[in-house]
């Protein structure tokens, strides 16, 4: 799971993410921000992109970690705090239908 080789999911992340994490990486190593990506859809925005997410505070945080390295540690991050959302959001749903005590 926090291998720096494989991908904890499938489906768009390694189609579409990866690519994103490898640019930001290789253009911030060369000095420069990432304005566009030459790599997906024939060319498009890449700082612009709001699924790169650059200035996105976990991102800037993993800017240490080999791109796959990054991205699972974002998802398991992501699992996390989504978690204990949920955890918070049903207690004090059932707290406030008196389904537990307060």
């Amino acid at each position: 799971w926090l291998s720096p080789r494989l991908l904890a999911i499938g489906g768009d992340a390694p189609m579409h993410q990866y690519p994103l994490q490898v640019l930001w990486g290789d253009a911030l190593a060369g000095g420069e921000l990432p304005i566009w990506n030459p790599y997906t859809m024939g060319g498009m925005p890449a700082f612009a992109d709001s699924h790169a997410a650059y200035l996105y505070p976990p991102h800037l945080a993993l800017l240490w970690a080999p791109p796959l390295l990054a991205m699972n540690w974002s998802i398991g991050l992501h699992l996390v705090l989504a978690g204990l959302g949920d955890y918070g959001v049903f207690d004090q749903v059932a707290r406030t239908l008196r389904l537990i005590a307060p």
